[in-house]
């Protein structure tokens, strides 16, 4: 079939539109690219078209469980074979069954859905890619913008993907890489493109990046929170029976997620919030009430929408201001996707540039954070693992080389340590040895295996690395034995397995370095700042909105 011929098939339209078309040739061609569309300008048919027609599977590193499941579903509804490699297959022990099964099958998924967390910590994951590594045709880093360290949207786990891509395919060679996102800013940029080997040309910026159908209201500044929620109720009060996402940006405070939704569902509205502390099962019954028009209103922080195709939102508010123009319409992006009249309102006083101001402020770790994180965290693995009471029985005690292991890699709002532990990675204080389980007590055998004995009498406590020690094999090579061994049915999972990441200490960590890495976090934190007064001064001109954003991002 021709491009146009799966695109039709599959997702019903006659033509592509705008540079979808370019950047999927691009990418048959078995060229990486960056494309810049606007949110809702159709960068998912980009992948799903070319995807398809490598006839090979398209692993697509993606931020957010929400948006893996909305992409996932209408995929299947196509009659497309997907898999959602995450925790809506079940605990670990559930995945790993799934992913053993699913690669045991003559036809791989056309589509793998995957989080940059996963990628970075799941070491049966890489197994298998690395051993299926000639079909797979496409890799996919939606929401790219997460990779940039200078932006507020950075996901350390991003940062990995290079190295990830390089482990799975060692000397061969590797298939086209397509980034995707809507904003971003020419430091974004430059990073992104150093991160995946993309060159200038094979760039696509959409010709509407600026979109006409959203009309964007900055409103007079106020003195006090009581006189911005009376704008606020009078926005709802415009705009009754519309999908409303408020952007608060944080959950505490009287203007964070919950203490908002409290304030107004007490004054009848219909509404919810959304932010880092809620279960996923939460995140996502949220959203498809959303979706549904259930719920009509979502106080939520800056995670919520990202990616996920809602067409019918009207109305975006920011009452919280943003951290950056790119932020600011990126968000605001989100409404309006059908195409039909939306409506963007940015609300503030002088006391919101304060604590925007503080936030970024805040986030910067001084030098006697980073030798904490270092000693404490990274240096002592049982601070780092889950499973505290087996502490003790983690920390090797003699002279060879420590293996210590880092299970603490999820989504967390505080993402500080995992900040450094890469840093010192890139600077060779840390040296990585794989990615594997903890404890091999997780398993039985299921027949005869001798390996599986071997391991068994090697620890009595099952610990992975205990074990790799006594039979005189790198852990990466027991982890590896595992691997092929519950992957040929040969031993069987009984209990939830432990995902680490496994590494050791190369040395101290010196005064200089640790200078040298809060050198490199105050760079980004003037970075963000400098970002901020740049918005600022976008809300202080009353120019036009749009006008103003097109010329920032350089359209």
């Amino acid at each position: 079939m021709t491009n146009k011929e799966i695109l039709k098939k599959y997702f019903g339209f006659d033509d592509f539109k705008d540079i979808q078309e370019e950047v999927i040739i691009n990418l048959l061609s078995g060229i990486n690219s960056l494309c810049l569309m606007p949110t809702g300008g159709g960068k998912s048919i980009i992948y799903q078209v070319a995807g398809l027609q490598t006839k090979k599977t398209t692993i697509v590193i993606s931020p957010l469980l929400a948006l893996m499941k909305q992409q996932n579903k209408r995929l299947k509804e196509q009659g497309i074979h997907t898999l959602p490699y995450n925790s809506s297959l079940g605990d670990l022990k559930t995945q790993f069954n799934k992913l053993r099964k699913t690669f045991a099958e003559e036809k791989l998924p056309q589509f793998i859905f995957v989080s940059p967390e996963k990628i970075l910590s799941d070491g049966y994951f890489e197994f298998l890619l690395k051993k299926f590594r000639s079909k797979i045709g496409l890799i996919v880093i939606d929401e790219a913008h997460c990779i940039s360290q200078w932006g507020h949207t950075f996901r350390p786990a991003y940062k990995t993907i290079p190295i990830f891509i390089q482990k799975i395919y060692e000397e061969n060679k590797i298939p086209p890489v397509l980034c995707l996102t809507a904003t971003l800013n020419p430091k974004d940029k430059i990073e992104i493109c150093n991160d995946l080997k993309i060159t200038d040309d094979n760039i696509f910026i959409s010709k509407t990046l600026i979109r006409a159908n959203l009309h964007l209201n900055i409103l007079e500044q106020v003195e006090n929170n009581e006189q911005k929620r009376n704008q606020l109720l009078e926005i709802f009060n415009n705009h009754i029976d519309e999908k409303i996402i408020v952007y608060t940006h944080i959950k505490a405070r009287e203007y964070g997620t919950r203490e908002m939704t409290k304030v107004f569902q007490e004054k009848g509205f219909n509404y919810h919030y959304f932010d880092a502390d809620m279960q996923d099962s939460e995140k996502l019954s949220t959203l498809e009430r959303f979706e549904s028009g259930d719920l009509k209103i979502v106080f939520a922080t800056s995670a919520f929408g990202m990616g996920i195709d809602i067409p019918d939102i009207r109305v975006v508010i920011h009452y919280l201001v943003p951290e950056s123009i790119e932020q600011y319409y990126q968000e605001v992006g989100r409404a309006g996707r059908d195409g039909k009249p939306a409506y963007g309102y940015l609300l503030h006083s002088e006391t919101n540039f304060k604590v925007r101001r503080d936030l970024i402020k805040k986030s910067l770790l001084k030098p006697e954070r980073i030798l904490s994180i270092f000693q404490e965290t990274i240096q002592t693995s049982s601070q780092t693992s889950t499973t505290l009471k087996r502490k003790k029985d983690v920390v090797e005690k003699d002279d060879s080389e420590k293996i210590d292991s880092l299970s603490r890699t999820d989504i967390r709002e505080d993402n500080s340590e995992m900040v450094v532990f890469l840093f010192l990675l890139a600077k060779g204080v840390i040296r990585l040895h794989g990615k594997g389980i903890q404890f091999f007590d997780c398993f039985e055998d299921n027949g005869s295996s001798k390996l599986y004995e071997l391991m068994k009498e090697a620890s009595i406590q099952g610990i992975v690395k205990r074990i790799a020690k006594k039979l005189n094999k790198s852990i990466e090579q027991v982890n590896h034995d595992i691997f092929v061994m519950f992957n040929q049915e040969e031993i069987k999972l009984v209990k939830v397995p432990m995902n680490v990441l496994n590494y050791s200490i190369q040395g101290e960590l010196s005064e200089e370095l640790v200078n040298e890495v809060y050198s490199t976090l105050k760079d980004r934190m003037k970075n963000r700042l400098d970002n901020f007064k740049g918005l600022v001064s976008f809300i202080d001109s009353k120019s036009d909105p749009i006008k103003t954003i097109a010329k920032h991002l350089g359209i």
